[in-house]
Parts: C-alpha cells; structure tokens; sequence
C-alpha cells in the first residue's frame, strides 16, 4: 500500500514538474511555423506556450499547445501582469470556464463550453459594469434565450428559441419608444451624405 501511494505520489509530482517546464517561443521566432494545422517548432509539432506581444495595447497573450495542438489555457495579460482574459482548451477546442476582464480587473464577458459548444450562460457587460448580453444555451449547446441591452440599461431584443425558431421581441421597434435607435441611424446617414 505505501509502495503504490509513493508511486501515485512520484507521477503526479513528475507531471506538475512538466507542467511548470513548459518551454515559451516567441512568435517572431523564425523555427516557429504552422504546417498542416499544426503549430510546429524546428519542424516538430510544439508543446509549450507560444508568447505573442501586442506593443500597441501592452499586451501580452500566451497560448498553450500539446503536439501542435492549442491545449490548456490561452492567458492575456497587460505588459505589467494584469489578467485580461483567460480562455481554457482541449485538443484545440473551446472548453471550460472563458472570460475576460477590463484593465481594472472588473468581469466584462463570461462563457462555458464544452467541446466548442457553448454551454449553460454567456454574459458580457458594458465598461460601466451594466448588462450588455445574456444568453443560455443547453447541455447540447442549443441557443434558448437572448437577451441584449442598450448602454443605457433598456433591453432592446429578448427572445426564446424553441425548435430553432425565435419567439419574442427580435428587433428594437417595440424596445426604443424614445426612438433612440432611428434617431442615431439618421444622423449616421447625414454624417456619411446619404441624407441631403
């Protein structure tokens, strides 16, 4: 019994080893290709983390692959740490838990997958923290409700699916009684001369 609990014990400190032994490339690296689909390193599918910088936004995204493979969690971060968004993978697919939060640290989008699909909810919020986007999906990533809000906090599309068919308020006729939306849509117009 102590032997197999020692053993047990040795593979999963040897897995948490590799782990944390994950080789980073840059994507300027010029042994760094995609071939096939695959994500290659020196002309070997890569396991590791691939770092790409965004100098324009000071952003940093490091993405984890396994042979090739985008595998694990894809991070973003600012130059100096701050977490922007993390998007868990499995054998390239979308899975798991991804969100994204702004340069405060406040949650602006929050989605399940399971295997590329979209499970359970899905919300995103405005800057100012206000509901900007809601759906929820079924355990077999089938749409049954959406919801979207103006900035202004009013909900302008609320509609539930049934057999792939929308039912409710698709449009923003029946949700912008000030007329908000023809009245940005006209100026639009104007500001771009198709209006006289």
């Amino acid at each position: 019994m102590l032997r197999k609990n020692f053993v047990l014990i040795a593979a999963v400190v040897a897995l948490a080893a590799c782990r944390e032994q994950l080789k980073v490339i840059d994507t300027n690296d010029q042994a760094l290709a995609v071939k096939n689909g695959l994500v290659v390193y020196q002309d070997k599918p890569f396991t590791g983390i691939v770092r790409s910088r965004i100098p324009a936004l000071q952003e940093i995204e490091l993405t984890e692959y396994r042979l090739g493979i985008q595998h694990g969690v894809t991070r973003k971060q600012t130059d100096d740490g701050k977490l922007l968004a993390e998007w868990p993978y499995v054998a390239g697919a979308k899975h798991g838990t991804h969100k994204t939060w702004d340069r405060e640290g406040r949650l602006r989008t929050y989605a399940t997958f399971r295997m590329g699909n979209y499970i359970g909810e899905a919300w995103a919020w405005f800057p100012d923290g206000k509901t900007a986007d809601y759906q929820k999906y079924s355990e077999k990533g089938e749409l049954l409700v959406a919801r979207r809000w103006r900035p202004t906090g009013q909900i302008y599309m609320n509609q539930v699916f049934k057999n792939g068919a929308a039912i409710g308020m698709p449009g923003s006729k029946l949700c912008d009684p000030t007329g908000t939306e023809k009245n940005e849509a006209e100026n639009r117009r104007r500001e771009s001369g198709a209006v006289q």
